[in-house]
């Protein structure tokens, strides 16, 4: 049998390794010295054998190690921020300044940064959607630091569109790469949330300023939950212009998603009026920080109403004349309206109709209904397209936690055929699902659609308007008429307030945007249908009479066709955009017994398996259709990522989350 020391076998790991520490070498070589003495008898040639498996095992763990570093080496040269620092100034007439700091990695040569922030926010009360806030954001100045300190300014392009402020920096004919740091500094009015003063307890958080009549909120989402690349490292420090006592001064933070309550975040008082906050460590794209901080009221003034009272008694009487403005102003409108606005006089008798009336699709009789071209009436043109066989509904089980759970359905539409021309209310619709040309087979995820489908969505509406007026429906469209009058009384809110503002105070200012006010709301009630369309009304609302009458009643019905199926199927779509699917299904209930074809519900929902289904009805059916439908309407309105609970909920008290607040927004490269 070989023979060899523990020092001996160390060395020759010293030569595989290229390293010779003696004293690590030596104990490595006593360990498998031990191994093999403990696990094997060999002779020398079976020894030679396995000291070549050794040496192979050694070689897999050295490359293992080495490969180990590839992916960090990658991320080192992937495209980040490397720091991301936000020094925030709160003024004593409650406005704030905001100082960003973004030391951004290119990898590749690029033109710049964009840089987005929300300045229109949806308000929540209680987890509901209750309306909007808008802050006001300036733009003070946007530079680069170069490494040796020095400041130079840098070319930018600033627009504001549905409710987001849109900095794209950086020279369109000049390239950047490496770290480049830039400086964005703004100015937000409207950023604080001033809790009203109260005399009750009752609301107020367990230990949080929230809600405490005592304490107004800075929330702020520091760098939003929209860069498409990873931040290195985040920071924001927060100043106060007054001493603030720590006993009294409460703070927290959050990071993650959007919507995330996650806080791996620092947060720390720097003195008595700064509070310094940051990230744990690297977060992801998509990924962001909120910061929120209590601090009494008296710190930071709101506009009082002794300021406003003295705004208005310090003007002239006839300041107080602007107010005819508003009432002559209806007078005229309630003219218009009464000679131009009011539809002819029709039969006003409702006669049972047993289908749609002059063939209109269902997007036309529900444009045609409410004046209004809604998501409902588009989506329900969707499930029509379906019964004429152009396309086929799928519904697919949206399932997480390893499928224990499930989330709301999503759902597929296939082209099943183009031979036919479809009208041109809803070709539009056809072609905004499916791309121009496509062929049959092609298969769309109704979610993917609210990335494309919004964009279309007013092209579709126009073009449903067009065809009613081309009809003789309409005399003008309804949506023209809507717009033209919110035009006007937007022009004159808007002038008024520059007009009459500063020269004849508040009153003057008041009661023209009150006169563009009244302007805007008459035009809702502006749109007209011709005599025509008034005689189409009519019997679209016999047709809604048909469809929910109960079957006792329906022996007062002449001529009604007899129920079967295809009847059913035909007049489906139109139930519903009439809101009577419900009444329309239990009227034929034990007679459709059988799942259509351009219908497929999820395998476990109603017992289904395939394409049948155990105990199939049509209240099963409508109920799967209206969750169709509401997915559809949700993927075919307007995208929304402004911030979140901005004006009205605190970010104490379980009202905070990661994305929430003023501020945020996101970013990319150009």
């Amino acid at each position: 049998m070989m023979r060899m020391n523990g020092r001996g076998l160390g060395s020759w790991i010293c030569k595989i390794l290229g390293t010779c520490n003696t004293t690590a070498n030596y104990k490595l070589g006593n360990v498998l010295k031990l191994y093999v003495i403990s696990n094997f008898r060999f002779q020398t040639s079976n020894y030679l054998f396995f000291m070549r498996k050794i040496k192979i095992l050694i070689l897999a763990i050295i490359l293992s190690t080495f490969t180990a570093y590839i992916p960090a080496a990658r991320a080192q040269d992937a495209e980040r921020i490397e720091s991301f620092h936000s020094d925030i100034n709160i003024q004593p007439n409650g406005q704030v300044e905001v100082k960003e700091k973004i030391k951004y990695f290119f990898p590749l040569p690029k033109h710049g940064i964009i840089r987005y922030i929300p300045v229109k926010y949806a308000v929540k009360n209680a987890g509901s959607l209750t309306g909007s806030y808008n802050v006001y954001l300036t733009l003070l100045g946007v530079s680069i630091e170069k490494e040796n300190g020095q400041i130079e300014t840098v070319p930018y392009q600033k627009d504001e569109k549905s409710g987001t402020a849109n900095l794209k920096i950086g020279d369109s004919q000049k390239e950047v790469s490496g770290s480049v740091t830039y400086l964005i500094d703004y100015r937000v009015a409207r950023a604080i949330n001033f809790s009203p003063t109260r005399l009750d307890d009752t609301n107020r958080s367990s230990g949080g300023p929230a809600g405490n009549e005592n304490q107004d909120e800075f929330y702020w989402n520091v760098t939003g939950t929209g860069w498409e690349v990873p931040i290195s490292t985040v920071s924001a420090e927060v100043h106060f212009p007054a001493d603030i006592d720590p006993n009294i001064w409460k703070f927290t933070c959050f990071t993650g998603l959007l919507g995330s309550e996650q806080k791996e975040c620092t947060e720390e008082a720097s003195g008595s009026r700064s509070v310094v906050f940051g990230s744990r460590w690297e977060l992801p794209a998509k990924e962001g920080l909120t910061i929120v901080a209590g601090f009494p009221k008296g710190v930071v003034t709101p506009p009082s109403v002794s300021e406003n009272l003295y705004l208005i008694l310090q003007h002239d009487l006839l300041v107080y004349l602007f107010l005819l403005i508003p009432l002559v102003s209806f007078v005229v409108l309630f003219v218009l309206w009464f000679l131009k606005g009011r539809d002819p006089e029709g039969k006003d008798t409702i006669i049972p109709f047993y289908a749609a009336p002059d063939n209109l699709t269902p997007v036309e009789l529900g444009t045609l209904l409410d004046e209004k071209a809604d998501t409902k009436d588009i989506s329900s043109c969707v499930i029509d397209l379906a019964v004429r066989g152009y396309l086929k509904i799928r519904e697919i089980e949206n399932r997480y936690l390893f499928g224990i759970f499930k989330g709301k359905p999503n759902y597929e539409i296939q082209l099943l055929r183009t031979d036919d021309l479809i009208p041109e209310s809803e070709r539009k619709v056809f072609d905004a699902i499916f791309a121009a040309g496509s062929s049959p087979g092609k298969i769309v995820k109704l979610s993917d659609l609210q990335n494309t489908f919004p964009a279309a969505l007013s092209g579709i509406k126009e073009g449903v308007y067009a065809g009613l007026v081309r009809k003789g429906y309409f005399p003008k469209s309804p949506e023209r008429v809507r717009n033209t009058y919110f035009f006007i009384g937007a022009v004159v809110g808007f002038l008024g307030i520059i007009l009459f503002v500063n020269d004849s105070g508040i009153i003057g200012a008041g009661s023209m945007f009150l006169t563009g006010a009244m302007i805007a709301v008459f035009g809702f009630f502006m749109p007209r249908k011709t005599a025509k369309g008034v005689d189409v009304y009519e019997k679209i609302l016999g047709l809604k009479e048909y469809l929910k009458v109960a079957e006792e009643d329906r022996i007062k019905f002449h001529n009604a066709p007899a129920k079967k199926p295809e009847v059913f199927e035909k007049l489906l779509p139109y139930a519903m955009v009439l809101g009577v699917e419900k009444e329309w299904a239990r009227q034929f209930e034990g007679i459709y017994v059988n799942p259509p074809a351009w219908y497929e519900g999820s395998p476990t929902r109603s017992g289904q398996a395939g394409s049948s289904l155990t105990g199939f009805n049509t209240l099963y059916l409508v109920s799967s259709l209206s969750n169709f439908s509401n997915t559809a309407n949700a993927a075919m309105g307007v995208k929304y990522e402004g911030g979140g609970a901005a004006g009205g909920l605190s970010g104490f008290s379980g009202g905070g989350f990661s994305g929430g607040g003023f501020g945020g927004g996101g970013g990319s490269s150009w």
